[in-house]
């Protein structure tokens, strides 16, 4: 049980003197002291602001709807201090609370900023707002979405991710550091990750970096290392949270890309769009910040995290209602005109893209072969492998021996597989009334029956 909460004074110069002040007011009654690290259980939520003169690092809560500056905090016989050492412009921090009026105003607000500096589709500066507003929240979630901008050089996206990424909560660009740093930084800071040239590459630095990527969408997935001075310590570290990423190709794996809501880049034609950033841009995006902080101390406890089980998204894949259902969440609450199109019109495009990606991986032309030899049956009906075969080689040009295909089909999650005697000749079959087929069908098959939800 903590009996009570005492602030330190922000005004206070020195982590030394605030430590000594908190001793002295309180007769020495105290054990230790902590360093502040994102997330640590609290009464209360304590976020961490950055003077720009001085970077000096103090804390801020809302006390009686009021924000409180406070250098440390004593809760029981711990008393918290904020992070040591100058972060520069490492880590994105406001510099203080400001009021924004409501949720459907600020989204406005950081709309009308998202196309000031950056060009990507209407649709998109509505999704990016409203996914900044996300990562203010995110750990009321239990799974993020990620967003990609996709394209060559000169296509915009790293302008789009300067513009975005700079908005979001403690945002921290990873482009150019270590696996090691990237580890340290967010065990601090449980920040947004955001990463230019994010293009999955095979080597030793960037394997930590893609694990992170892989696991970072849905919480509960830690990674586990051993401390570099003692390796019988094994320390975990927890990727969960959003990210923005960059990139000049699609990923491989597919099941990566249905984390992701990319937009495909194209340089410029607008004339209105600054050529290069200024002052105003920096003063904008940290006003922006100052009421995003706001937003979160007023809004954080307010969102239900069982929102996404109930938001009813129509007739779409379980993982991209998954990822989209978070996002959807936000948008109810601060674009509620945009809701039913982001439901009817961008999602079901979305997926409509998705499945046409899987269509032309090797999974998905065997899973189409088969659903088109399951359409030219009548009832019950033996598809072999044999005619799997010669059907990949006549409409595809894919020649896969019998082992490779059975090993597709088991990945395709089809698990009825027998063996018969067919013209005299032993071969495995799947079965044409197979229910996984439909399933299939869902996944692999670029037709959507677009739900009526309005």
């Amino acid at each position: 049980m903590i009996d009570e909460i005492v602030f330190g004074n922000a005004g206070k110069t020195s982590r030394l003197q605030i430590i000594g002040a908190l001793k002295k007011d309180h007769n020495g009654d105290w054990k230790h002291y902590l360093e502040y690290k994102a997330g640590m259980t609290t009464p209360i939520l304590l976020e961490v602001v950055k003077d720009p003169l001085t970077q000096k690092l103090d804390f801020v809560t809302l006390e009686n709807g009021e924000a409180k500056l406070c250098g440390g905090v004593q809760i029981g016989d711990r008393i918290i201090m904020p992070p040591k050492g100058s972060i520069g412009d490492v880590i994105k921090l406001p510099e203080k609370p400001v009021e924004y009026g409501d949720t459907i105003t600020l989204e406005d607000e950081i709309r009308a900023f998202i196309h000031k500096w950056s060009d990507v589709s209407p649709d998109y500066e509505k999704i990016a707002a409203n996914y900044v507003m996300l990562t203010w929240l995110y750990e009321r979630f239990n799974t993020v979405p990620y967003l990609r901008a996709m394209g060559n050089f000169g296509s915009g996206k790293s302008r789009f991710l300067n513009t975005v990424g700079g908005l979001c909560y403690r945002s921290i660009n990873i482009s150019s550091v270590t696996s090691a740093s990237l580890y340290r930084l967010q065990r601090t800071w449980k920040g947004i990750m955001v990463w230019d040239e994010a293009d999955l590459k095979d080597s030793s630095t960037s394997s930590d970096l893609v694990k992170v990527l892989n696991l970072g969408f849905e919480k509960g997935h830690n990674i586990t290392r051993c401390d570099q001075n003692d390796y019988n310590t094994v320390e975990a570290f927890d990727p969960f949270g959003p990210k923005i990423l960059g990139t000049r190709n699609s990923f491989a794996d597919n099941a990566f890309e249905s984390r992701c809501f990319t937009e495909i880049m194209q340089p410029t034609k607008r004339s209105d769009i600054p050529h290069d950033l200024n002052d105003d841009f920096y003063r904008e995006q940290a006003e922006l910040r100052n009421k995003l902080l706001m937003f979160r101390l007023r809004c954080l406890s307010q969102f239900d995290s069982d929102a996404p089980n109930k938001m009813d998204l129509g007739d779409i894949d379980p993982r991209l209602r998954q990822i989209a259902s978070p996002l959807a969440v936000v948008i109810k609450s601060a674009n509620p005109d945009y809701l039913d199109s982001f439901k009817c019109g961008y999602l079901q495009d979305y997926q409509r893209d998705l499945r046409a990606s899987r269509a032309d991986t090797e999974e998905g032309i065997v899973a189409n072969v088969i659903l088109d030899l399951r359409s030219k049956c009548n009832g019950d009906k033996k598809i072999t492998y044999a005619e799997i075969g010669r059907n990949l080689t006549l409409e595809y040009g894919l020649n896969l021996d019998p082992q490779k295909i059975g090993g597709i089909v088991k990945g395709l999650g089809i698990k009825n597989i027998r063996r018969a005697k067919v013209w005299g000749k032993s071969t495995r079959y799947i079965s044409s009334t197979d229910k996984v087929l439909d399933e299939l069908a869902e996944r692999y098959r670029e037709e959507v029956q677009v739900a009526d939800l309005l």
